[in-house]
């Protein structure tokens, strides 16, 4: 469930490469991986998914509202599960935040990044993800 209450999973990601971001809400790494996720869903052709996974734990969902709304992303946000904060993930473990996964329109795993991606690195990887 995103942190509006929306239904999120693997059928909503399916179809379209998707741009799966794992980050936390207080560093500056975070936000930027989050504010480029958010240019990519609206300059990508074609078009893209884009889902931020937060690492809080639960007491920081009343604060997603206003790293949305401050950072500028309008992009489903969902709150991770106790599992996954213990590095668990069906695309393996999450040692390292911010991490970016690049998926393809099955939603396997094409890519990933450690730290901030650059421009050029993600559209390379967003278009290999086509192929």
């Amino acid at each position: 469930m995103t942190i509006d209450g929306q239904r999120l999973g693997s059928r909503e990601l399916q179809g379209r490469r998707t741009l799966l971001e794992f980050i936390t809400l207080h560093e500056a790494a975070s936000q930027l991986v989050a504010k480029q996720g958010e240019d990519f869903l609206h300059q990508s052709t074609p078009r893209i998914n884009v889902i931020g996974v937060i690492m809080e734990g639960s007491e920081y969902q009343q604060l997603a509202p206003a790293f949305r709304e401050g950072v500028g992303i309008s992009y489903p946000l969902v709150m991770a599960d106790t599992w996954l904060l213990g590095g668990h993930s069906p695309y393996g473990e999450i040692d390292f935040l911010p991490l970016t996964l690049v998926l393809d329109e099955n939603a396997a795993e094409t890519e990933r990044f450690l730290g901030p991606p650059s421009e050029a690195q993600l559209s390379e990887a967003l278009a290999r993800a086509l192929r």
